[in-house]
């Protein structure tokens, strides 16, 4: 049957909201320790790269892979940089060790984890089949952390992007919630 108004389709949809997300570093400093609101969050949901052959007429594509994924998250900081030195902390003395060696440490000693939460209007986690919907990523940052300054009053705002090396298992995060050590 077709919709004759749009207002059929409003009453069986309720549509997504793009600024309802918290994340969590737990290995941050506090505050950023526990849950605290993203501006933007971008993770790929799949990833599928395609191979071009050159035919007699025409060209044609077929999948051949997957690829890596990156997670960018854009972010406030607080008046003392926290984040941003933590970050630029975690590349210097965690991922390359520029203190002493000059050498890239493993990759499973440079990883860390970052938990995210899509929430509903009322900031609870929505649920997918009656279980918190919160992912956990083990990640490590790519790039360079930036210092942004300027002379104005407007809000100190960060973007990064990190290269997720693994899925957080959701018996990890209940351990971790039940521990204490991720808070809802």
């Amino acid at each position: 049957m077709y919709l004759n108004r749009i207002e059929q389709l409003r009453d069986r949809v309720e549509w997504g909201k793009e600024w309802l997300w918290d994340i969590q570093f737990p290995s941050a400093p506090d505050p950023f320790n526990r849950w605290f609101p993203a501006i933007d969050v971008e993770f790929p949901t799949a990833t599928l790269k395609s191979k071009t052959f050159n035919g007699a007429l025409s060209e044609y594509s077929i999948p051949y892979g997957t690829g890596e994924h990156k997670l960018s998250i854009t972010f406030y900081d607080d008046i003392n940089h926290t984040l941003l030195d933590w970050l630029t902390a975690w590349i210097n003395t965690t991922v390359v060790d520029v203190e002493g060696h000059a050498y890239v440490k493993t990759l499973d000693e440079a990883k860390d984890s970052v938990f995210i939460a899509r929430l509903d209007n009322r900031r609870n986690a929505l649920s997918v089949g009656g279980t918190a919907y919160e992912e956990g990523f083990w990640v490590y940052p790519e790039g360079s952390p930036i210092f942004k300054g300027g002379s104005n009053s407007k809000p100190t705002i960060y973007s990064h992007d990190f290269v997720i090396v693994g899925d957080i298992s959701r018996p990890y995060i209940d351990n971790m919630i039940s521990k204490g050590f991720l808070k809802r």
